[in-house]
């Protein structure tokens, strides 16, 4: 009995940190990476940004950030990595030409950017990460 007792302790001790790792390959696990960047969205490189509803990409996150204007005042940045297949090679959601929806090349799930939400496709029913926003009139902060 005394035996048993510590072998069941090593047990329980594996047991509990496998399940508390996450894999970096499991669907839908977008790595943490900091962000912490300023857009001018009067700048003419972010012409876009200008009117409601205009969106860019922009360097940062995992696969790059697509920041949108959702109002006069609000914008909205998503990490471009694809939430069910975040670290392929292919994932870098792409903004369609109707300007309100963005697929994932790789398995072409398509999502919604006023909101993030998935609206079709295998992609698991997982939303776009989203970035915080702020915003004072002519500077914009995305970070994490």
């Amino acid at each position: 009995m005394k035996r048993t007792l510590p072998l069941i302790g090593v047990i329980i001790l594996i047991l509990t940190s496998l399940s508390c790792r996450r894999d970096t390959q499991d669907p839908g696990f977008i790595p943490d990476v900091p962000v912490s960047l300023y857009v001018y969205p009067n700048d003419p490189l972010f012409f876009d940004l200008q009117l409601i509803g205009g969106w860019v990409y922009i360097e940062g996150g995992v696969r790059g950030i697509l920041v949108y204007r959702s109002d006069f005042n609000e914008f909205i940045a998503y990490e471009r990595a694809c939430p069910s297949v975040p670290l392929e090679d292919c994932s870098r959601i792409e903004v369609q030409s109707d300007n309100f929806t963005a697929i994932c090349p790789c398995d072409s799930t398509t999502y919604q950017i006023i909101d993030g939400l998935q609206i079709s496709g295998p992609g698991g029913g997982l939303p776009l990460k989203r970035y915080q926003t702020s915003f004072d009139g002519n500077t914009l902060y995305i970070f994490n």
